[in-house]
């Protein structure tokens, strides 16, 4: 009876303990998602400042670079820890003769507003020139499949 009464009580030790350490992991990833939420909260919001703060309404023109402004979204990624917010513009002056993409994206770190890429939509023979990723303390990249591959991670994770 004795070694039943120590069985019962490791088992019932055991049980505790996982549900425990189940309960603590919970409340961990319960945690990390509230603060993902948070963070996706200030980050919309300082898209939103950055968006006024350049003027930036969907379908005019740019008031620095004159070209027009399709659109933005954002996106804070946990992956990262960094929000993104992401405008599409078009050139209106863009044509075969001049060679210019008609479309292309820039990508900015909200918080730091800054550039860290910007493609085209590859579509014409200068199109490779408004394809850029440039991370501090590393060499720009001005290869197209790179930036688009760079965009979609950043904005996926």
């Amino acid at each position: 009876m004795h070694r039943l009464g120590i069985g019962i009580t490791v088992a019932v030790a055991i049980a505790l303990g996982c549900s425990n350490r189940t309960d603590a992991g919970a409340a961990t990833a319960s945690a990390k998602s509230n603060q993902n939420w948070q963070r996706m909260k200030e980050c919309a919001d300082q898209a939103d400042r950055v968006t006024r703060r350049y003027g930036w309404v969907e379908g005019q023109a740019d008031s620095v670079s004159q070209h027009g402004v399709m659109g933005w979204e954002n996106h804070y990624s946990a992956k990262y820890e960094r929000c993104y917010l992401v405008a599409n513009f078009m050139i209106q002056e863009a044509d075969a003769k001049n060679q210019l993409p008609l479309l292309y994206l820039l990508m900015y770190d909200a918080f730091e507003t800054r550039i860290v890429a910007q493609c085209s939509d590859m579509t014409t023979g200068n199109a490779a020139a408004f394809c850029e990723v440039s991370q501090p303390g590393e060499q720009s990249s001005r290869d197209c499949p790179v930036c688009r591959r760079f965009f979609k991670e950043r904005m996926e994770n």
